[in-house]
Parts: structure tokens; sequence; C-alpha cells
């Protein structure tokens, strides 16, 4: 037996995936531990940096083990450049 497929009276939850989402886990350990986007004042500074490593320049990639595993297994270009 197949997937199931949507039939337009019931849709699925995972039918239509956003393939442009973005999410990496150390970027959120790190915006944690940074004095300069805690608090809720400084939500504005949090969604630049966010931005910022969606565009494939983390501000946090000189600390970053898996930023730099990623840079070493591509080739120096950051996969995120790739992706859209």
């Amino acid at each position: 037996m197949g997937r199931p497929q949507s039939n337009g009276l019931v849709e699925l939850h995972d039918g239509k995936l956003d393939s442009k989402a973005f999410m990496c886990f150390d970027l959120l350990d790190f915006l944690h531990n940074d004095e300069t986007v805690k608090g809720l004042e400084n939500w504005d500074a949090w969604c630049e940096k966010f931005i910022q490593a969606k565009n494939g320049n983390c501000p946090y990639r000189d600390k970053c083990a898996r930023y730099a595993k990623t840079i070493a297994k591509r080739g120096k270009q950051p996969y995120q450049l790739t992706m859209f």
C-alpha cells in the first residue's frame, strides 16, 4: 500500500512541505547564550541574526563546529546558498 494522497476534501498535514524552511539548533543555542539578543526588547536583533544565518552568513560561524564541518565537506561553500 502506498502513501495516502490528498483528495481535495481532506488535507494531509504533510501533503505540502515547504522546502524553503530553515532551522539550526546550534544557532538557537548560540542565540540563547548571546547577551546582545536576550530578552523581548532585543527581538529585532534576534531576527536579524537569524535571517543572516538563513542567508548563509551565520554570525556565529567562527565558533560553530557544525558550520566548520559543513564548509570542509562542501568545499568552502555554505549549503544554504545552494538551497534556494
